[in-house]
Order: structure tokens, then C-alpha cells, then sequence
């Protein structure tokens, strides 16, 4: 049988013009739909195989640098030609070096400095067949200068100290993130510029150099972005007060840094309770007993009643405000007021599961036990005390928190309720195995019963 070929050509007459944008249009929405499929395909549609811009785009998701086998199923796939590009080889590097290919001949100065845009270096040197393969790039300074820009600090803890001296190096590294100042020769942890650089950007800097803890520029500048530097600064910095109310003003906390004198300043003491109530732990015992700031402080947060005086804590309108604030105050109030009724009915109507605090004389409490009951699910531990035959029909494990060992054994009937509930038992018995088969298994046998000790 003779094979006849057929060969169309597409012209730019009016006719075929019309074919040829619909082959187009169509290779356009087919490229579009590949690219922003939803499911993993582990191979390349052979039409676009030599598109080296879709090529990338379908390596890089289908995570082609980290997962080995998918890497090299997908490699060979890719036609010869693009298999030696640069950009596809980076894509596909931490791959190769996991297969054991050796690679160290084929690396240009180029192709490392675009792996380094590409991943973090820091990350995949990790990796120790990888870190083979780039370890004499790791003091290469276009390549570092590539991994800081990246964000990439870290791998300038691998790099010779020569290079920790180099300054233009290191400004950009601080640029990019302020802590891998950390990382700088000492020489460049005392250049007023380069730490001035970083601790505008991240005051936490500052913690790793020691020259200009005293620089009260530069110390004012951290205080901005990081309150809690002033625990490095040097004491006579501890007691400006300027720099101190700064620093309390974004962090109420900061006052522990503070020096003892600024610590009984009421203006400073003031703003830091009113920023952070827990504060009042830092303060003179003369102040804890002072009921303006410790009011101002159980406002912010009703739990700082924990730091009071033991007499403010007797303090029933302070005590009130308190658990207002914060019901979990209750438990810092003073013995006596832990008696009082209408305290107590306040904190466990805004946090039932306080009842523990309780006196037990309270708990008996005809009023208190039925806002318990009526506030609480009717599964729950607490509606269980006071009508456990129903929450045991709800739940048979319910039985394991309503009375102790003993009562638990004692209490034949709450076993039944709860045995029939969802076999829930303290003890095996005939009894009670009996109740349950008849109650869910109409009373077919279900092989030999087992006997528990």
C-alpha cells in the first residue's frame, strides 16, 4: 500500500491566517492550563518541551531541586540542548549533587552566584554532598554578596575571617538583616556607621556589640525598634530618663531594666503599669502597697493583683475591679475575701472552672451551686456534681469524675447508668456485664466473657 504525506503549510493569506491564530490561541490556554494545574504531572508535554521559560516554571514546581527521583525523571525528559543551560542546571543542582554526580568542574563563577539567588545556601550546604560541591565557593565575595542580598546571613558563619573584615560585604549583610552584624570581625563591631546601620533596623544588634552601649544616640535608636535592649546598656543609660520612659512606652516590661532610682519615679512607674499590669512585680515593696498605681496596674490587667500588697489584696473594691478585669484574680485575693459570696459569684460566672478556688463552705452554697449548674454543659465535670445520674445516661465516663475510688465502687447505681451509657465500668462483674449486653446487644453473647482481675 502505497504511504501518502500530507504537508500543510500556514501562509499569512486571509484564509489560513484564521488557522493559524486558532493554533495559537489554543497552544496559549493549553500552556496556561499546564502551568496552573492542580495536579503533579511527572512528565513534559512534548510540545513544550524546548520552551525554556515554561521548562523552568514546571521544574520549579514540581520541586525539582529538592525531590531526587522526580528530578531526574523529569532531566531526561528535557532535550539535550537545554539540559546543558545554565539556568535549567541550576534548578536542578541540589539533585544532581544528592545522585552523586560530581560537579565541582562544570560550576562557574555565574552559575553559583544564580544558585544563590536562587536557594539559601546556608540551608542546602546542609547537605553534605552538596556542601562538597560549593565549599570552595563559600568565600567567593560575588557569591556572598549574592546570599546576603538574599537574606541569607547565615552562611557568613562559614566564611574566613578575612572576609568578616570586609566592610562593604557586611554593610550590605546588616542591610538585609541587622543580626548578622553577630557575625562581623570585632574590628567592624566598632564602626559607629556600620552599627548604627543595624540597630536602626533592628535594635536586638546591639546586644552583640559592646562599644557603643553607652553612645546614647545610637542607644535611643535601638529603644525604637527593640525596647528590651535597654537590659545591655550601660547603667548610666538605665537611669536617663528620657531614654527609660522610651523604652516603657512601647514595652511596660522594660521597667525591670531600669535603674532603682527610675523604678520608684512614679511618672515612669505609672506608665508602666498602665502598659503592662504584670509590671508592678518589678516594683519597691512600698509601691505594691501604693493602691492608685496598684489600681492602675489590676486595670490593665486584673491577674497584677498577684504582685500587691497582701493588704491591698484585702482590698474589696480593688479586688472587685480586679476580677472584673480578669476573673483568674480571684485566686490572688486574700483568704478572707475568698469567703466573700458576691466575689466568688463573680468569677465563676465569667470563668466556671475557678470552682476549685472556692472554700468548700462555698461550693455547699445553695445560690453558687445552681449558677454552676445552670452555666454549665450538660456534660460537663461540674453539672455532673449536682445531677450525675443524668450526665452519666449522656456520657458513662462522667462517672470517673464525680467521686472518688471508693464511692465509685460503692455506687452501684451510677455503675449501671454508666455501663449502659457506653460500657464504661470501675470493676467487672457478671452484673454488670449482663446489664450491657442486654441494654446494646439485646442479649446475644458475644463469644466467651472475658473475667478481670
Amino acid at each position: 500500500m502505497n504511504q501518502q504525506h500530507v504537508i500543510i503549510m500556514l501562509s499569512d493569506s486571509a484564509p489560513s491566517s484564521l488557522l493559524k491564530n486558532h493554533y495559537s490561541i489554543d497552544r496559549k490556554f493549553r500552556k496556561l492550563w499546564l502551568e496552573r494545574r492542580e495536579d503533579n504531572y511527572q512528565y513534559i508535554p512534548i510540545e513544550f518541551s524546548h520552551d525554556k521559560n515554561f521548562l523552568l516554571k514546571f521544574i520549579r514546581r514540581e520541586n525539582c531541586g529538592r525531590d531526587f527521583p522526580k528530578a531526574i525523571s523529569i532531566f531526561e525528559q528535557i532535550p539535550p540542548s537545554l539540559q546543558q543551560d545554565e539556568d535549567i542546571f541550576v534548578e536542578f543542582f541540589v539533585s544532581f549533587c544528592k545522585q552523586g554526580k560530581k560537579l565541582q568542574d562544570r560550576l562557574t563563577e555565574e552559575m553559583v552566584v544564580k544558585l544563590a539567588k536562587r536557594y539559601q545556601f546556608s540551608d542546602i550546604i546542609k547537605i553534605g554532598s552538596v556542601k562538597k560541591e560549593l565549599v570552595k565557593w563559600i568565600n567567593c565575595r560575588n557569591v556572598l554578596l549574592e546570599c546576603v542580598r538574599n537574606g541569607d546571613s547565615e552562611i557568613l558563619s562559614h566564611v574566613s575571617q578575612q572576609l568578616r573584615k570586609d566592610r562593604e560585604l557586611m554593610m550590605e549583610a546588616v542591610k538585609n538583616e541587622p543580626l548578622s552584624i553577630k557575625f562581623a570581625d570585632k574590628s567592624l563591631q566598632n564602626d559607629r556607621e556600620l552599627v548604627f546601620e543595624a540597630v536602626k533596623r533592628n535594635g536586638r544588634a546591639l546586644e552583640y556589640t559592646f562599644s557603643f552601649r553607652n553612645d546614647r544616640e545610637i542607644v535611643i535608636t535601638a529603644v525604637n525598634t527593640h525596647p528590651e535592649i535597654l537590659k545591655y546598656v550601660n547603667s548610666n543609660l538605665q537611669n536617663d530618663f528620657e531614654l527609660v520612659m522610651e523604652a516603657i512606652k512601647s514595652q511596660g516590661s522594660c521597667i525591670q531594666y531600669a535603674s532603682t532610682t527610675l523604678k520608684k519615679d512614679r511618672n515612669i512607674v505609672m506608665k508602666s503599669v498602665t502598659r503592662y499590669g504584670a509590671a508592678l512585680q518589678y516594683l519597691d515593696d512600698s509601691l505594691r502597697n501604693d493602691r492608685e498605681i496598684v489600681l492602675q496596674a489590676v486595670n490593665q490587667n486584673g491577674a497584677a493583683l498577684k504582685y500587691a500588697s497582701n493588704e491591698l489584696k484585702n482590698d474589696r473594691e480593688l479586688v472587685m475591679i480586679a476580677i472584673q478585669k480578669n476573673p483568674e484574680a480571684y485566686e490572688f485575693c486574700s483568704t478572707e475575701l475568698k469567703h466573700d459570696k458576691t466575689l466568688a459569684l463573680l468569677a465563676i460566672s465569667k470563668n466556671r472552672f475557678l470552682t476549685s478556688l472556692i472554700p468548700l463552705s462555698l461550693q455547699k452554697d445553695t445560690e453558687i451551686q445552681q449558677h454552676l449548674y445552670q452555666s454549665s454543659p450538660p456534660n460537663s465535670n461540674i453539672s455532673s456534681l449536682y445531677d450525675p445520674q443524668r450526665n452519666i445516661r449522656m456520657d458513662g465516663t462522667n462517672l470517673g469524675y464525680l467521686l472518688n475510688g471508693q464511692n465509685r465502687k460503692n455506687n452501684l447505681l451510677l455503675q449501671i447508668e454508666a455501663v449502659k451509657s457506653n460500657g464504661f465500668y470501675v470493676q467487672y462483674s457478671k452484673e454488670l456485664f449482663d446489664i450491657r449486653m442486654k441494654e446494646a446487644y439485646q442479649n446475644i453473647t458475644l463469644g466467651n466473657r472475658v473475667q478481670y482481675p
